[in-house]
């Protein structure tokens, strides 16, 4: 995405400017207009759809620019890859979907009670820790993203990423502050600049980013 908007760039095309999305339904149906050889601003603006139709003036401002045969050649490869990987994310979506539900006559799994000598070296209880919930029916992947997706800003491809990441399996964590800190990087508050940060591993980075969105 990020290349598609730096060759629009180059061609002094500012669509990015104005719609929200460059992948959205208009955006796409201008990039494809031009693409085909339509160069007119004002044509390319009447493409536009929802909430986008209120902002022509400055879409016909946005759409002057340079098409040189390169960047149609780039814009085109851009575009086809983005497809190919949005059939490969609906492609796996889907078999998740599939291996979400447990077998019809897979009993619930009991949850154990967590183990204080488990913990790692040097990690113990404190009085101030919650301690998860024993004994209780383990949820299957499917309750546990439902439930995730409760919580704002999570989204599901998120829940996804946050259950291949822990798991459904709490016994191995004593307590919710330990399954915060030792396996997921809680984005925290820096009391010098007041950033987020999220930590250095990609998938997390990738993650905090379908978050914010």
């Amino acid at each position: 995405m990020n290349r598609l908007q730096k060759t629009l760039e180059d061609t002094n095309l500012k669509l990015g400017d104005v719609a929200t999305d460059i992948m959205d339904k208009s955006a796409r149906a201008m990039l494809e207009a031009l693409l085909a050889g339509q160069t007119d601003p004002a044509v390319l603006a009447t493409l536009a759809r929802g909430r986008l139709k209120a902002k022509r003036a400055q879409l016909e401002e946005a759409l002057v620019g340079v098409l040189k045969p390169h960047h149609r050649f780039l814009l085109a490869e851009q575009l086809s890859l983005i497809d190919t990987l949005d059939e490969a994310i609906t492609r796996i979506s889907q078999e998740i979907a599939l291996r979400l539900d447990p077998p019809a006559d897979q009993p619930p799994t009991p949850t154990a009670k967590p183990d204080q000598n488990a913990l790692p070296e040097g990690v113990a209880l404190s009085p101030t820790d919650h301690t998860l919930p024993a004994e209780e029916p383990q949820l299957c992947w499917a309750q546990a993203i439902e439930l995730l997706c409760s919580i704002p800003g999570i989204s599901q491809r998120n829940a996804e990423g946050i259950v291949a990441e822990i798991g459904v399996e709490m016994s191995r964590f004593p307590s919710s502050r330990h399954l915060a800190r030792l396996r997921w990087d809680v984005s925290r508050q820096s009391p010098k600049r007041g950033q987020t940060l999220v930590g250095q591993d990609p998938q997390r980075q990738s993650l905090a980013a379908h978050s914010a969105d």
